[in-house]
């Protein structure tokens, strides 16, 4: 099955709004992608879950917009966004229930109705009444996808400098956590399956945060970190599991461990355990 392609006639010319399509149809490509390959449920789970996250975001940001522009059609257009979220999160359950019985036919349709029916027909509409609104699109811009360190908001600026290193054997799952990462702002992202290829990386340039897998072909997670310690690089190393953390945690004894996350992973969850270790701003 082709999956859909970002085109020039689906930009509303609102930066934003097309920034968060393009990331929408992108999530919405690999959770098709994962159902096709029979990926492993904690990845086709990650990836529903970021979906759901960002359907909301994206949602939230659009409705700002309409208050700050005074958009005449506003009722009707957030209608149809509660309608939209409610059959993700419907998806996102059925799931949860029944791996088995999310098909890539359906997520296809759903793609195809949100790009002709949403993005065309209902965001075309909203399209007069606010462009040349730099006030209210700045505004709804700013708005931050998640809060990093208690009440601070964390905007898509502010990890600008923050260089990491993601190594993980599956391509799916370097995929994903590359369009999380980027969802937080981050560009200076390197990706790749093999730990040996991750310790050579760390030894050609400086990074700040490894996320290692804690299963793959050539060494666990735990090895990896052993030996990026003895190079004295100061990468802080994250431990992506599909197992229990505290499983992990117990084969990990001894090495330079600074954060686990458990698969299926979360968008939020992900750029919180960041926001922990590196704080925007100051990367």
């Amino acid at each position: 099955m082709d999956h859909t392609k970002w085109a020039p006639e689906l930009e509303i010319g609102i930066p934003f709004v097309d920034a968060d399509h393009k990331v929408l149809v992108s999530l919405l490509n690999q959770t098709e992608a994962c159902i096709e390959q029979r990926e492993e449920t904690v990845l086709l789970g990650s990836v529903l879950s970021a979906l759901a996250e960002y359907v909301s975001y994206h949602f939230a940001r659009e409705e700002k917009l309409f208050e700050g522009c005074g958009y005449a059609g506003a009722g009707f257009h957030i209608k149809i966004h509660r309608d939209l979220e409610t059959e993700v999160l419907a998806l996102c359950r059925r799931f949860e229930d029944d791996p088995q019985s999310v098909e890539a036919d359906e997520v296809h349709d759903f793609l195809h109705d949100w790009l002709v029916e949403h993005i065309v027909g209902h965001d075309f509409a909203f399209r007069s009444a606010c462009i040349g609104n730099e006030e209210a699109i700045a505004a709804a811009a700013a708005m931050p996808f998640f809060k990093g360190g208690g009440d601070k908001a964390v905007t898509a600026t502010e990890w600008g400098s923050l260089r990491v290193l993601v190594i993980d054997d599956n391509p799916n799952m370097l995929n994903l956590i590359k369009t999380i990462l980027m969802i937080g702002g981050i560009e200076d992202i390197e990706l790749t399956e093999s730990a040996n290829e991750g310790l050579t990386r760390l030894a050609r340039r400086q990074v700040d945060v490894v996320l290692c897998d804690w299963v793959m072909d050539d060494m666990n997670g735990a090895e990896f970190a052993r030996y990026a310690a003895e190079m004295e690089t100061g990468a802080k190393v994250v431990l992506l599991t599909g197992y229990s953390i505290d499983v992990v945690r117990q084969g990990a004894a001894g090495a330079e461990i600074s954060g686990y996350l458990e698969k299926p992973i979360t968008a939020t969850g992900l750029l919180e355990m960041l926001a922990g270790l590196s704080p925007p701003g100051h990367a």
